[in-house]
């Protein structure tokens, strides 16, 4: 399996179930008139804006709208949902019913339009915007779909890793801790995300002694590093990592960022050493100064 810690979400598994009772199989098998047949979906076109009703079974698609374009898919898929899942008119529904009826359409969208049991025969690039040009091409999906269903799942790979990695950390405590584990020395490290394009970290790892962190204000790194670079086989000694927030980061004039360790020891009651730094909140910092990672 090209995601080794991926697991399916119960509605992921219920499309998939289906998809496979009724022979649909293939990337070239998710034709819109074959899956609305399978559930019982009534699929019409019409010049008007794409709509369904749950209650009569039918989806309308705007014919004027190409009938394999990945826009008009999007919307089919997000109106099955509405079809097969929900019931009420939301003109007159409460917002907050409104609400999670439309978060759980957007991930239908993501399960029924690119399945994973599919995805997982596909051999990935190992550059991310091939990547998601490969899923957007065989899916015959917006380039935007794409990219969330990516990173849909790298990051639930990323933390069914993270999930296993602790429960061998947990075993291994059964036996008492290696000689000399209780150490801590000031280390930055760089985790690349084995799913990603190996460019970048996607998380770094700042490990700080007690005496740094109670008597330095911040920890400044450059984004060019070095760093000690972590396998996944490492992670393990990690997992009582804390995470940081937006604003315990800064930017600083000699393009490092900083670390605010005042921030973290406050926080944490000067307990915690171990502190994971997402590429998410760095690349916020740097649009916020106008920088790149």
């Amino acid at each position: 399996m090209l995601f080794p810690h991926y697991h399916e979400t119960l509605l992921e598994q219920l499309i998939s179930k289906h998809y496979r009772t009724n022979q649909i199989l293939t990337p070239e098998d998710l034709d819109m008139s074959r899956i609305a047949d399978s559930f019982g979906v009534d699929l019409r076109y019409d010049t008007c804006k794409s709509f369904s009703d749950n209650e009569e079974r039918f989806i309308i698609l705007d014919k004027r709208e190409s009938a394999i374009s990945s826009s008009v898919r999007k919307i089919f898929f997000h109106e099955l949902c509405h079809v097969l899942r929900h019931a009420g008119d939301q003109r007159k529904m409460p917002y907050l019913f409104k609400k999670a009826q439309e978060d759980e359409a957007e991930h239908f969208v993501l399960y029924a339009s690119m399945p994973y049991f599919m995805i997982s025969k596909l051999k990935f690039p190992d550059i991310r915007i091939d990547a998601i040009n490969l899923l957007a091409a065989t899916f015959k999906v917006p380039f935007k779909l794409a990219e969330k269903r990516l990173d849909q799942i790298q990051r639930r790979e990323y933390e069914g890793n993270l999930l296993s990695s602790i429960m061998k950390f947990k075993n291994s405590q059964l036996s008492g801790p290696e000689p000399g584990s209780d150490k801590i020395e000031t280390k930055i490290y760089a985790y690349f995300d084995s799913t990603g394009d190996y460019i970048e970290p996607s998380q770094i790892i700042i490990q700080v002694d007690q005496q740094t962190l109670l008597s330095e204000q911040e920890i400044l790194f450059s984004l060019d590093g070095p760093f000690e670079r972590l396998e996944e086989s490492q992670l393990e000694a990690f997992v009582d990592c804390k995470p940081i927030k937006f604003n315990d980061l800064d930017y600083t004039r000699d393009r490092r960022i900083s670390l605010k360790l005042s921030h973290l020891a406050s926080r944490y009651y000067n307990s915690a050493f171990k502190f994971i730094v997402q590429r998410k909140d760095i690349e916020q910092v740097l649009h916020y100064y106008g920088a790149e990672f």
